[in-house]
């Protein structure tokens, strides 16, 4: 039941029903607004069973007075396997919605990871999911409402409960504002759980000492299969750390590294690695990635046959390095995503990416928002995604495009009948150009999501805007 907009006013219904079934094996009811009082109730019932496996309370609005409710269900259920009480990034509304809307799609695809396994090379982007982003899009968003904030003492909470747990295989706790205090707690349940395949710990307040602590926990383990250290202050000598366990870990699919100032030394050294050849997602978004960084990338990439999304979106790249990185992309032909949002580059870029969508036969996510690639640039893109079965998002917001490019983009996205989401905002189509565009896209079954906004319309444009997007169920 997950993502279904539960209030805490259900609570009391959903316990009951989770108490007449004793032999219920997964609960998944994250991303709704239980909040703490809506969770003590439905744990409180969830107490009662025995044989629970996978419990998500992700994104669920819980705090730390929900924690003792939590540890209950864990110490009642020994065979709990996955266990995620993580939560979104807070966001605030930066240039465009571009940027919103790939983090957005990025935590999906956690989500989707985490609930199906890393198994699975069918990490799209669906209809369905597409409509959790509706309401970024209707509001002005300030942050998601639905955060989780356990901090230290809650997880030390849930961490002691955990303490005769083997059979932990997905730990979920990134982003509950949880610091050096509760490494310890962590470390020994990451220790005894010699089967861990799935570890989240981005965005908390850990030093650099205490992510060394918790992943010098590994040193013994060889079953990892995805590693999130977003927003964790990575320093040299942390980067060194992530080595050992990368090199231990034969099997490890994911690497999360979002929002880290690495130094570039450790950088260039963790994608020299022969291990990172096997890895098929790699999210090095805002990581200050210059040259040197992105040369040795490129001479890795060839190689890196399974590669399925790769994100460098916010690194200030430029043309030269983006072409280079780009280029060494041609042989990647599992290529789902490719995030290369506000990296600085120009039109002088768009030949190599025009050959990269070439030869990607999966390619299902482009953003190429907040750069230069002006209404000649966006004309090539376009032309070249023309009569794709496989694109579902398009990302162009912020890039100069004006009215003499509306007529082309009209007609291409016409032609890819599996678009799911475009997004133009912030760019200088007149409603004119505006409305040749959404003639072009009033025949695509799956497209949810039309990004306009920001464009030199007028209050009353932007008026009439709204009654088109009425009239064919779109969402502005």
């Amino acid at each position: 039941m997950s993502n279904n907009c539960i209030e805490v006013e259900a609570a009391e219904d959903l316990a009951a029903v989770i108490s007449s079934n004793i032999r219920l094996e997964e609960v998944l009811i994250g991303e709704n607004h239980l909040e703490s009082n809506g969770i003590i109730q439905i744990a409180n019932a969830l107490s009662l069973l025995g044989g629970l496996r996978v419990l998500d309370l992700k994104n669920t609005s819980i705090a730390l007075v929900a924690a003792v409710s939590i540890s209950k269900v864990i110490l009642n259920n020994t065979m709990l396997e996955s266990l995620f009480v993580g939560s979104e990034c807070e966001y605030t509304t930066t240039k465009g919605v571009e940027n919103l809307l790939i983090n957005k799609f990025i935590l999906e695809k956690k989500v989707l990871t985490k609930m199906i396994g890393c198994c699975s090379s069918d990490t799209s982007v669906t209809h369905e999911s597409s409509k959790c982003t509706i309401r970024l899009l209707t509001c002005d968003v300030k942050q998601i409402p639905k955060c989780n904030k356990l901090v230290t003492e809650g997880c030390i909470k849930i961490c002691q409960a955990l303490a005769n747990n083997t059979s932990l295989k997905r730990f979920s706790i990134e982003n509950n504002d949880i610091d050096d205090e509760a490494a310890d707690y962590i470390t020994a349940v990451l220790t005894c759980n010699a089967e861990l395949e799935q570890l989240w710990i981005g965005s908390n307040l850990f030093s650099p000492r205490g992510i060394s602590k918790l992943l010098n926990s590994f040193e013994k383990k060889s079953n990892l299969q995805v590693l999130d250290l977003s927003h964790c202050d990575i320093s040299l000598a942390l980067t060194y750390d992530v080595a050992k366990v990368l090199i231990r870990n034969k099997k490890i699919k994911q690497i999360w590294l979002e929002n880290n100032a690495m130094p570039q030394d450790g950088i260039t050294f963790l994608l020299s690695l022969e291990k990172c050849l096997d890895i098929e997602v790699m999210c090095l978004r805002s990581c200050n990635i210059t040259e040197s960084a992105a040369i040795t990338l490129s001479r890795v990439l060839p190689n890196m046959l399974r590669l399925q999304q790769l994100y460098l979106g916010q690194n200030n790249l430029h043309d030269a390095c983006v072409m280079q990185v780009v280029s060494s992309l041609i042989n990647a032909t599992s290529l789902q995503t490719l995030d290369l949002s506000s990296t600085n580059i120009t039109e002088v870029s768009v030949n190599s990416i025009v050959e990269v969508i070439a030869s990607s036969s999966q390619l299902q996510q482009l953003f190429l928002g907040g750069n230069k690639l002006c209404s000649s640039g966006a004309i090539k893109i376009v032309t070249a995604l023309k009569g794709s079965h496989t694109i579902q998002v398009l990302g162009l917001s912020h890039n100069h495009i004006t009215c003499e490019a509306a007529g082309e983009i009209s007609t291409a996205v016409s032609n890819m009948p599996y678009l799911v989401t475009l997004m133009l905002d912030g760019n200088e189509l007149d409603m004119d150009g505006v409305c040749t565009i959404i003639e072009g896209v009033q025949e695509l079954n799956w497209l949810m999501i039309l990004s306009l906004t920001e464009n030199n319309m007028s209050e009353e444009d932007e008026d009439q805007l709204k009654e088109i997007f009425t009239k064919f169920k779109l969402f502005l």
